[in-house]
């Protein structure tokens, strides 16, 4: 599968049969789920690790808990991404927007604050794959 950048793709034109196979870099979008279905504990490294695939941008993050309230905090390597207050209602945040994260990076998260027996937690930190 080849992989063009914005610059080579021009929209409006039919692809050709030996482009069939070919989507822009900047189209691919990721999304890295980190759930802990049990009760939650103040902790670092509460979820699944990921490694960064490739350089990305962060586009925003969708948070939801079954029970309770927290704040999480999502990072790669050290870097802090974003500090999410989480409730039972499902939460769409761009803030962390823009925010570039580099290939290979393990990213985490830590649960920095709980409250009424916060269990049930879902963070999804989506990218978009950089040219």
């Amino acid at each position: 599968m080849n992989i063009l950048t914005s610059s080579e793709a021009t929209a409006g034109t039919n692809a050709k049969a030996s482009e069939l196979n070919t989507i822009r870099a900047d189209s691919l979008i990721k999304v890295y789920v980190f759930e802990v279905k049990h009760l939650l504990t103040v902790a670092n490294g509460v979820a699944q690790s990921y490694l960064a695939l490739g350089n990305s941008t962060v586009i925003g993050t969708k948070t939801k808990l079954s029970v309770g309230t927290a704040t999480v905090r999502i990072k790669a390597d050290s870097d802090t991404i974003d500090t999410i207050n989480v409730t039972t209602t499902a939460s769409d945040d761009t803030s962390p927007a823009d925010t570039t994260i580099t290939e290979d990076q393990v990213l985490t998260l830590d649960v920095t604050a709980i409250g009424g027996n916060a269990e049930g937690l879902i963070v999804e930190l989506v990218t978009r794959l950089n040219e």
